[in-house]
């Protein structure tokens, strides 16, 4: 839910750069019968993207075989697949939530210089560093963040806002329900006092390990799973995919059945202009 796949399939375990191409600008006018123009995008490198490898096994032993009316082998089949899960799930957040500097020589959040030309350049700031638990006014300082954020090498405006939330699942994740889930009830504008201006608009994912890394912090994104728009991207090896590869496999002197599952996954950041952080009452 908060980020993309990369189309096609990784090769080896050889490191690669993340390209991020510019945002389209304007088609060129032409006139009568002149040639057409080249479209020039301009690209940047954020980080690097390589592959690693994670797998582990259980074994289905005779007495697991001969008494299976609990289940072994399902509960077996679904630790594994969870594990995998998991382990995807954290290196997404990590490449989110770890502060790392990437290749442009600032964080994944950051203040970064303004671009562009005329009466209001591109602030190019995604980082709320004095915010508050989600609610109207804080959103609305997020998207006024996001609409001063300029493409590469241009201060163009990146296109549409803000629509998807990612909290800790503690008070922040009610307040964020508060705000941007639909109620049941009905609302009437200027008569209720918490008529929501956000709300329906903003999807809210929950991840509960953001508890352990910044229990007030939140983020807000622009279609994280489109690949133009993902703040952070994902590729698997060839053959192995999303759901990794199973082997299964029948041990002669330990008469035991095995059962693998081993996935290749690479993760990247690739963008940082369609995700703003609001580092809530922690600072």
């Amino acid at each position: 839910e908060i980020s993309s796949v990369l189309p096609g399939g990784l090769n080896d375990f050889k490191p690669a750069m993340m390209i991020n191409r510019g945002i389209l600008e304007e088609l060129d006018e032409l006139s009568d019968g002149e040639k057409i123009k080249d479209l020039g995008l301009a690209e940047e490198v954020l980080s690097y993207i390589f592959l690693r490898r994670f797998g582990n096994r259980f074994g289905w032993t005779p007495v697991m075989i001969a008494n299976d009316d609990l289940g072994a082998f399902a509960e077996g089949m679904i630790g594994l697949q969870e594990a995998w899960q998991v382990t995807q799930n954290r290196m997404v957040l990590d490449r989110i939530t770890s502060s790392e500097t990437l290749l442009d020589g600032s964080a994944l959040f950051a203040n970064r210089a303004d671009t562009g030309t005329g009466t209001i350049p591109a602030a190019n700031n995604n980082l709320r560093s004095a915010g508050l638990a989600p609610s109207d006014s804080e959103w609305g300082a997020m998207a006024t963040l996001y609409a001063g954020i300029g493409g590469i090498g241009t201060g163009r405006r990146v296109r549409g806002t803000l629509n998807t939330i990612l909290v800790p699942t503690n008070a922040v994740y009610q307040e964020a329900l508060r705000t941007f889930a639909t109620l049941q009830e009905n609302k009437i504008a200027a008569t209720t006092a918490n008529l929501g201006l956000y709300r329906n608009q903003v999807k809210i994912v929950p991840e509960s390990e953001l508890n352990s890394v910044n229990a007030t912090a939140y983020y807000g994104f622009r279609n994280p799973t489109r690949l133009n728009n993902a703040t952070v991207v994902r590729g698997y090896f060839n053959g192995y995919g999303a759901a990794g590869r199973r082997e299964r496999w029948y041990d002669p002197e330990t008469k035991c059945t095995y059962v693998s599952l081993e996935g290749r996954i690479a993760v990247a950041t690739k963008n940082w202009r369609f995700a703003v952080k609001n580092a809530g009452t922690g600072g």
